[in-house]
């Protein structure tokens, strides 16, 4: 393992999205060798689908312009039969128009029966036989493709990625050890709460120090309003200009609402890590407006920022000891005030270090610029960039339901590269720094393996809340893992579901309407109460266990309950 001090941008841009790229396209190529599928007859089948859909699409425009004609037929002799019976109705209107009337009806009705009728029923049975011949032409060439995705697995794209940047190694799984080194040497640990959940997680080592990928589902209660209406009316008495009383009908509509707490589940996703350089150093940022900002009024809020932080270093009653570096860019763009070292600043933000991170909060072409939030305790570091939520972190093997392989293909490209860009510029931050790249003993990295009690809670949200779920829960399901424990060739656990039945309840609030009365407006809403469910699951080597109660395999880890 080398040390890698760069520019992070610039090397995405000259050498590392290129270098993926042709990785990426060589391992497909190679998986494409291997599974002996048989592009040829996959290009003509694919040719006959394209064909069988171009013929669906024009007959079922063929259809709508057939049963336009057959609505505007039915419509024109409604406003036209509507029309002579208001004439005649009024006495007003002549015979000679029921005498061009009826045959006109007469000649819709041969039209609609003899002609369009029969015209989009033989649509339709075309349109069912080509919606037949395309599904079993699909089928057929997505059978071929089978065996290519037999080639992948859950490995195959962080494999793919440590290949391009050797400095960050992905484990197989969250596995024991790796979480066992951050929390005792580096005082790093994954936020435990009940009212969060572990939902997926990769982990490895940036330079041998150990890092978690985490993404967690989280519920919070807010309270949701309800609204509800009631129709009224009443009659009153008015006098016209004859002197002359006539009754009058008056309608109202009341509205009301209900305002009750109800859960909201969410996710957030974020980068732990943990590193020996300047302990004693404490800070956060978060994204800045500035950052990429140009033009004379971005410019101008820049200064602002900056009167704000020379002010705020020269505040001798604040107890800070904040003082500001000669980059006043990167000290506006990244903005951090509540450093608690000034010095250990600096020497984790070497003038290299600032030029980096200025180009990273900047660029718009290909990172995500300033995105992210980044945190730092002691040893431990959080960043949280906003891209990452939608990263498929723990990821199931590439699949795809695509019949024709071009499009197979480039599906993978798409996949892919998009996990390399968001992965590259996740740990993007940290390349900024030379003290982060510098490597790590290679003795005091610890092997990874062990099953962990975090890898059992991604394993748990992967199966799904609706195995775990309490049968009457009607949401999202918080899955935590309890009373972890170790056996010889297995571990053991207890999931705790935590769902939310609904109660549907009608409260009646009063209102007053414009006949001077009140009236109860019904308003339907729904309480919801917690519900639990408690289920016992077990955990062991792929490998090394073999049965039919098993609920799924994930990541070399077969879970049974």
């Amino acid at each position: 393992m080398t040390s890698f001090h760069c520019d992070p941008v610039a090397a995405y841009q000259e050498r590392y999205y290129s270098d993926f790229t042709a990785a990426a396209g060589q391992l497909f190529d190679d998986a494409v060798a291997a599974s002996g599928i048989d592009l040829e007859e996959n290009r003509h089948l694919a040719s006959e689908i394209y064909r069988l859909l171009e013929q669906y699409s024009n007959a079922d425009s063929c259809k709508i312009r057939w049963c336009a004609s057959q609505w505007i037929l039915i419509i024109a002799a409604v406003v036209w039969g509507g029309t002579l019976w208001y004439f005649a109705a009024q006495d007003s209107l002549p015979a000679w128009h029921w005498a061009l009337f009826v045959p006109a009806i007469i000649l819709m009705i041969f039209l609609s029966f003899g002609k369009i009728i029969p015209r989009i029923t033989a649509l339709d049975k075309q349109i069912a036989a080509l919606e037949s011949a395309i599904r079993s032409k699909s089928d057929q060439a997505r059978g071929k493709l089978a065996p290519l995705f037999e080639y992948f697995d859950w490995k195959t794209l962080p494999s793919l990625v440590s290949k391009i940047l050797p400095f960050l190694e992905f484990d197989g799984y969250l596995n024991l050890n790796r979480l066992a080194d951050m929390e005792a040497n580096f005082g790093q640990y994954l936020p435990r709460d009940d009212d969060s959940s572990l939902f997926a997680a990769e982990s490895g080592t940036f330079f041998g120090y150990p890092f978690v990928l985490a993404r967690f589902l989280n519920y919070e209660s807010v309270d949701k309003t309800w609204y509800g209406s009631l129709e009224i009316s009443w009659q009153t008495q008015e006098k016209d200009s004859d002197g002359k009383y006539y009754t009058v009908t008056h309608h109202e509509t009341l509205r009301a609402s209900v305002t009750r707490p109800a859960p909201d589940f969410y996710t957030n996703s974020a980068l732990f890590t943990g590193h020996h350089a300047v302990p004693e150093l404490d800070f956060s940022r978060e994204p800045s407006e500035l950052s990429g900002a140009e033009g004379f009024w971005a410019e101008l809020s820049k200064k602002r920022v900056l009167k704000k932080l020379h002010r705020f270093a020269q505040d001798l009653e604040d107890s800070s000891n904040y003082t500001m570096m000669s980059n006043r860019d990167f000290e506006a763009l990244f903005h951090s005030v509540d450093r608690s070292c000034e010095i250990a600043f600096r020497q984790l933000f070497t003038p290299l270090a600032q030029q980096n991170m200025l180009k990273l909060l900047n660029d718009k072409s290909c990172s995500f610029g300033d995105d992210f939030y980044y945190f730092k305790q002691g040893k431990g570091s959080c960043i949280v960039p906003q891209h990452l939520e939608d990263t498929p972190l723990a990821a199931a093997p590439f699949h795809s339901g695509e019949f024709d392989f071009v499009k197979v293909k480039e599906q993978f490209r798409k996949e892919s590269t998009g996990f390399f860009r968001s992965v590259y510029f996740t740990f993007a931050p940290l390349m900024t720094i030379p003290l982060y790249n510098e490597p790590r003993a290679p003795e005091n990295i610890p092997e990874a393996k062990g099953i962990s009690e975090a890898e059992m809670e991604t394993a748990v949200n992967y199966i799904g809340g609706a195995y775990f779920a309490h049968p009457a829960s009607i949401t999202h399901n918080i899955l935590r893992v309890r009373k972890f424990k170790r056996a010889r060739d297995f571990v053991s656990a207890e999931v705790d579901a935590l769902g939310f039945k609904g109660i549907d309840r009608v409260k009646y609030v009063p209102v007053w309407g414009g006949d001077g009365r009140e009236h109860l407006v019904p308003v339907e809403y729904v309480e919801y109460v917690p519900v639990t469910k408690r289920t016992v699951i077990y955990a062991a080597d792929e490998e090394h266990f073999q049965s039919e109660k098993v609920l799924c395999c994930r990541r070399g880890i077969a879970f049974w309950c």
